[in-house]
């Protein structure tokens, strides 16, 4: 794992158990950027699962796909570039 993945989920586990603590509702998160950087893989990498479809350098969402585990409080929402 790099240090940069390493900083990232320290940070997820850090906001995770802010919201279980806090809240009962779910915690939305939206990914935005242009095509082909990395929005479906980053969502891939915060859940340790394979949820988006991704590919290299090339569109792959098409429309916002929302993405979420039932075990915590995130839902992540993906968005295509305009």
């Amino acid at each position: 794992m790099t240090p940069e993945e390493e900083k990232l989920q320290r940070e997820y586990q850090k906001a995770r158990q802010f919201i279980s603590k806090n809240s009962k509702s779910k915690c939305n998160i939206l990914i935005t950027g242009m095509t082909g950087v990395g929005k479906s893989t980053l969502i891939n990498a915060v859940f340790k699962d394979k949820l988006a479809e991704t590919g290299v350098g090339e569109p792959v969402t098409k429309d916002i796909k929302s993405y979420e585990i039932p075990a915590n409080n995130f839902r992540i929402y993906d968005t295509p570039w305009p």
